[in-house]
């Protein structure tokens, strides 16, 4: 590189853009039934339809047809059903009809739109953008001389597509334990269906003393492809949580909440571009959600700050003055070990490590965040028995303050200034460890959460000014 000579240069040529269009078409009835003086019920119904996206530029859609080891070029990608039904109940009970108690309880189905971004991509595949590889070029001319064609990878997705929905149901009681003070305790949950993922269906055949990893394309079951990733709408979640908090209302100029959320998601993969290890064992990657947080706690209060003044000037300086502080405290999020190398020899480069020890260590730290030697590295060409997300990250803590008065200034004009702190106590919130076993820094973390900008971040003073009229 530094002689202006690099070994390769890869590009992608060919008209890349796009014109999708989609349509939903909704229709719903829901309405409330005062069915005694303590009991209210909500009734309703939905039905959603989102139409498989189309090309409207004329371009095709190329979809992998495993039967016929080919890609074939169709209008539509794929096939879905108008009969998503969403029925929705609630209720809410007062027990002693007094309004200082009530049950309350729902139910409903939520339908997901269809996969936009999965086809775009297919109009992508082969011939719209073909790779190309140049080797023995220059900086100044990195496209001279006749290029290789790499083998093709594809995405792909499946011939029927049902569209994925949610079961959402809750049950809670709410008390008022004092006056303008309320006790709730809950459960929410949710069960996922049609969860999208994507199945490598090309993952090469580990040969015994015959699979090097430069040879990967030429053990794979479909010839003159590279890897053929299938978006697949055969996932599950599911996720329950209990919910316990603490409101006041407000009174005398104050008020407050607070929440503890004890949490659990399990899926098979928390987004569409979620892969298993093992493109023919999906089953195995049933874990912790990526996003699972087994403890959650949030707390805020508003404050009018008291005080009257008997100089008008002091009362436009000093009074009216906001105090709200908002804090938030969770446990870390799961991650995943995986190796260095395709140990597999599949290509897919996802493989996970064999379990064989405690991955805990007894005070964690930036330093050592997980015990190393709780890894070993699989005998050549098999997968661990490690599980998907078994590693917990760090927690997160912040506090944010804010302190803010109205100035009127004028008929309907007034200018409001506030002076704010992000993660007030300054306290660290560090990143993800390095987990890609065999590495140097393994089990290492060598950052914070956020660097910046964001919640999480290290302390950080605002001042500001609105002017509304």
């Amino acid at each position: 590189f530094l002689t202006g000579r690099p070994a390769t240069v890869a590009a992608v040529f060919g008209d890349q853009t796009t014109h999708l269009g989609t349509d939903v078409y909704s229709a719903f009835f829901q309405d409330d039934f005062q069915m005694s003086r303590k009991l209210t019920l909500n009734l309703g119904a939905r039905w959603e339809y989102f139409t498989v996206p189309k090309e409207t530029g004329g371009r095709k859609f190329g979809v992998f047809d495993a039967s016929a080891g080919q890609l074939v070029h169709r209008d539509t990608p794929y096939v879905t059903s108008k009969r998503s039904f969403a029925p929705r109940v609630g209720f809410a009970y007062d027990p002693t009809g007094t309004g200082k108690a009530a049950i309350r309880g729902g139910y409903g189905i939520f339908y997901n739109q269809g996969t936009v971004g999965t086809a775009r991509n297919l109009a992508l595949n082969p011939p719209e953008a073909t790779s190309i590889t140049y080797r023995g070029t220059t900086l100044a001319q990195p496209f001279a001389g006749q290029g290789t064609a790499a083998v093709p990878s594809l995405i792909s997705i499946t011939p029927e597509w049902p569209t994925s929905y949610l079961h959402s149901y809750n049950a809670n009681v709410q008390i008022e334990v004092a006056r303008n003070l309320a006790f709730d305790a809950g459960y929410y949950g949710s069960t996922g269906r049609n969860q999208e993922i994507a199945l490598e269906i090309n993952q090469a055949t580990y040969i015994p003393g015959s699979s090097t990893a430069t040879n990967t394309d030429s053990r794979r079951p479909f010839k003159g492809f590279g890897s053929i990733r299938v978006q697949s709408p055969i996932a599950t979640s599911k996720y329950d949580s209990l919910q316990v908090g603490l409101t006041r209302r407000v009174s005398k100029g104050f008020s407050a909440w607070g929440f503890y959320v004890l949490s659990r998601c399990i899926d098979y993969g928390s987004s569409a571009s979620s892969r298993p290890q093992d493109g023919t064992n999906w089953q195995a990657e049933r874990g912790p959600c990526n996003f699972d947080a087994r403890h959650r706690v949030v707390v805020s209060f508003l404050w009018d700050l008291p005080g009257t003044y008997t100089s008008r000037a002091l009362g436009f300086v000093l009074a009216g003055w906001q105090l709200t502080v908002a804090a938030q405290f969770q446990s870390g999020s799961p991650l995943t070990v995986l190796l260095s190398t395709d140990n597999t020899r599949t290509g897919n480069r996802l493989d996970r490590p064999d379990l064989v020890g405690d991955p805990k260590v007894a005070n964690p730290s930036p330093a050592q965040w997980v015990n190393a030697t709780a890894f070993a590295v699989p005998a050549l060409g098999q997968f661990g028995n490690l599980p998907r997300n078994t590693i917990i990250g760090p927690g997160f803590s912040n506090t944010d303050l804010a302190l803010m008065k109205d100035f009127e200034i004028g008929p309907n004009r007034r200018v409001q200034f506030r002076f704010e702190v992000y993660n007030i106590t300054n306290t660290v919130n560090f990143g993800s460890p390095a987990l890609t076993l065999g590495a140097i820094n393994f089990g290492k973390i060598a950052q914070t959460r956020t660097i910046r900008g964001d919640a999480g971040s290290s302390r950080q003073l605002q001042f500001g000014l609105k002017f509304y009229f």
